[in-house]
């Protein structure tokens, strides 16, 4: 089993990428998986002002992300 870390975030039009505004620990046989994980997670992104979630690996990288087409709740 590997560990796989969720971020919500506010992605900014211009791509920027602001702190995150929650995180959650997978953890998952193997990437297929811990996508599938993260997919059934119920984020209400308006109550966290998120419009963007990564799923990374412990190093950092990034294996799938999902974007909002509209722009964060917090401004």
């Amino acid at each position: 089993m590997r560990t796989y870390i969720l971020r919500a975030v506010c992605r900014q039009q211009d791509g920027i990428v602001g702190p995150t505004l929650d995180e959650r620990t997978i953890t998952a046989a193997d990437d297929n998986a811990a996508v599938a994980i993260a997919r059934d997670f119920d984020l209400d992104f308006q109550a966290l002002g998120a419009n963007a979630v990564y799923l990374a690996v412990p190093d950092g990288r990034t294996i799938w992300s999902l974007h909002a087409p509209n722009p964060c709740s917090n401004g």
